[in-house]
């Protein structure tokens, strides 16, 4: 399984990161990072899907109407003038 890029930070960034996630020990706070992450990677990619999907949707829904309206008389004019 290929890897996800790196993110480099400086020291002082990264006792800023480390000490925003919960835990008592480094491990924990990787463990609550890691968590984090990968939460937010898969909400991310879910709404990014969920987009295309709705226009897939969308485009299909107007396509289906069209061809309904293309076999239906046209509309009569109400009342007669």
């Amino acid at each position: 399984m290929p890897d996800l890029p790196t993110l480099t930070v400086s020291d002082e960034q990264m006792a800023l990161l480390v000490s925003s996630f919960p835990g008592d020990t480094i491990e924990e706070k990787a463990g609550a990072y890691l968590a984090w992450l990968t939460n937010e990677l898969i909400a991310y990619v879910f709404k990014v899907q969920r987009a295309a999907i709705r226009n897939q949707v969308k485009e299909l829904q107007d396509q289906l109407e069209a061809e309904l309206a293309a076999k239906l008389p046209p509309p009569v004019v109400w009342p007669p003038a």
